[in-house]
């Protein structure tokens, strides 16, 4: 195969490429599905954080539009731990049992910043919004590297369930 033919294979495989998403972007955005998945891992440089940065969520619904994050604590030394507290969504949620979430609201706050990040509490399988978040906007560029961690979540969650694994 020639140098010509190369390139021109190489470029109909991005515009594919290119097409695909552009269409699956057309479909989730023209649904009014929320779309979910578990462990998402995001890596990106945005406007917020000025280096190449990796996180990962333990929950991740996505409405076509706007990423929702859940991060769950089941503990004072969990919430305190190193691990960061995920900031990808445009809304982002601390999860934990009432009393958890109740001390994080009055003391933990001031000895872990979450800034924008809002408390969610849990009680008698019921939830409750106790601290609301700050919506965050983000680029066009962001919501794509947002979107693919997503995507490849929702295909691993579907591949484990399609061979009968545990998600």
């Amino acid at each position: 195969m020639d140098s010509i033919s190369k390139k021109y294979n190489k470029q109909k495989i991005i515009l594919g490429l290119i097409l695909t998403v552009l269409a699956t972007l057309s479909l989730i955005l023209s649904s009014k599905t929320t779309y979910a998945s578990t462990y998402v891992m995001v890596s990106f440089v945005s406007q917020y954080f000025k280096e190449k940065t990796k996180e990962r969520c333990d929950y991740v619904e996505f409405d076509g539009l706007n990423f929702t994050c859940y991060e769950i604590k089941i503990s004072k030394s969990d919430f305190l731990s190193n691990a960061t507290l995920s900031r990808f969504g445009q809304r982002n949620y601390i999860v934990a049992p009432k009393n958890l979430a109740n001390w994080i609201k009055l003391v933990g706050t001031k000895r872990k910043n979450i800034g924008s990040i809002g408390i969610i509490s849990y009680e008698n399988g019921g939830f409750k919004v106790i601290k609301r978040c700050s919506k965050l906007k983000y680029t066009v560029g962001d919501n794509v590297q947002a979107l693919e961690g997503f995507a490849k979540a929702a295909s691993r969650d579907l591949s484990k369930l399609l061979v009968g694994e545990k998600i």
